[in-house]
């Protein structure tokens, strides 16, 4: 088990917190899978409440035809003084350590923080029918 998550949303506000590996090359692996071979990193200017964060989208995604991401481009917005909107599902990690040549992940705090941030931009109902991302807890 790792101590490292990252956060996906995709372009129709489905959201999923997964672990995050401590090498490069199942990072790699992961970007793939959950992106694409098309992958840039946005560099987010980190706040006082967090390390630098990194959010992993489709390069050039509007180009080719790809969903706009609203759902992430909004989280960014609360981060970035100037976001603009991305396409394609967008993967949030932490910074990029050059040094040692991998990509953190980030951590219990951080991820809490984030899917926190993220559900307060949401109106949620717990009453769905469908498919539902957040366990029921509560009943009316």
């Amino acid at each position: 088990m790792t101590d490292w998550y990252a956060l996906l949303i995709k372009p129709n506000g489905e959201f999923r917190i997964r672990d995050w590996p401590t090498d490069t090359d199942h990072a790699a692996t992961i970007l793939r899978a959950e992106i694409g071979f098309l992958v840039n990193s946005v560099i987010i200017d980190a706040s006082e409440e967090r390390s630098e964060l990194t959010m992993w989208v489709t390069d050039m995604g509007e180009d080719y035809g790809t969903p706009a991401n609203f759902p992430a481009t909004q989280l960014c917005s609360r981060y970035a003084a100037v976001p603009q909107v991305y396409h394609g599902p967008a993967l949030f990690t932490g910074r990029i350590d050059e040094e040692k040549e991998i990509i953190l992940g980030l951590t219990n705090t951080e991820i809490v923080k984030m899917a926190l941030d993220y559900l307060g931009d949401r109106e949620l109902d717990y009453r769905r029918s469908d498919r539902t991302f957040i366990p029921r807890q509560r009943t009316e």
